[in-house]
């Protein structure tokens, strides 16, 4: 019998597969609709809808100065209700066989849990966001490079509707950011008053917006759908967060499933408090 070196033919029995302690974790995108939305409506607990009543400033008048009795003219108005539908309702589910719990080299249930917890959450980010696209005022084109002209018309459009300057935010995909990047005036510290500049990544404020990118926007056609929006624009109610999770160790099964539900809803309450602004 011929001598030689072991092999790794030889010595394939020695050499098992080690599993790592350490996994490859899914990338978030970044959350921003709590920072955006309203949340103020989430003081009512009960019911599958709220309803809000826009108040309307009355109308002034005049009175003519003549001889004689006066008449007054009373102003009056019929509200319409503004509804805000508890309507939506997202869940994740795991479910681990009972055998692969007992031989797994990992825990895989605290290895998962977190990841469905992010999933309902990014899917609440995404429907809120996704709200960008109902504003009727746009500006843009789908898959196009946005300029700084589309943002200054937003800005004018909520400044002539009286729209208050504080807690305006303008949300946009990444690849939108990074064309402003290439403005002088979105980068240069000259043109921003002083204030730290873009092109250190903190990404901070310009023409009062709050500036937040995110891959979560919805897609159109090509590009997608950003958009400038005062924080009473949009309201989010979360009635059932997804923290809490409901827990069965099923004997028919012989498996242990997990369900994280979320039940929500999202409203536009000021049409005129928003902008759709579409890029890339």
């Amino acid at each position: 019998m011929a001598q030689g070196p072991f092999t790794e033919t030889e010595g394939a029995a020695f050499n098992p597969d080690i599993l790592s302690q350490l996994v490859i974790r899914y990338r978030m995108p970044k959350l921003i609709a709590e920072k955006v939305a309203d949340r103020r409506y989430e003081a009512v607990k009960l019911g599958d809808n709220i309803d809000v009543v826009p108040v309307a400033r009355p109308t002034v008048a005049t009175m003519a100065l003549a001889p004689g009795f006066k008449t007054t003219t009373y102003w009056s108005e019929t509200p319409t209700k503004v509804t805000i539908n508890i309507n939506k309702w997202s869940y994740a589910a795991l479910a681990f066989d009972f055998y692969e719990t007992c031989v797994q080299a990992m825990d895989l249930e605290t290895l998962y849990r977190q990841g469905a917890i992010d999933t309902v959450l990014v899917k609440i980010d995404a429907d809120t966001l996704a709200e960008l696209d109902t504003y009727t005022a746009t500006a843009g084109s789908d898959a196009a490079t946005m300029s700084d002209d589309n943002v200054l018309t937003a800005v004018d459009a909520l400044d002539v509707a009286n729209v208050p300057n504080e807690d305006r935010a303008f949300i946009m995909y990444p690849t939108v950011k990074n064309e402003f990047l290439k403005l002088d005036k979105w980068t240069n510290a000259q043109y921003r008053g002083g204030q730290t500049p873009i092109n250190d990544r903190n990404f901070g404020s310009i023409y009062g917006l709050n500036l937040f990118d995110t891959t979560n926007v919805k897609a159109g056609s090509s590009g997608h759908v950003n958009g400038i929006i005062h924080r009473e624009a949009l309201a989010l109610v979360i009635r059932k967060g997804v923290g809490t999770a409901w827990v069965l160790d099923d004997p028919d099964t012989q498996s242990r499933k997990i369900v994280f539900p979320a039940v929500y809803g999202i409203k536009v309450m000021r049409q005129d408090h928003g902008y759709e602004l579409l890029g890339k």
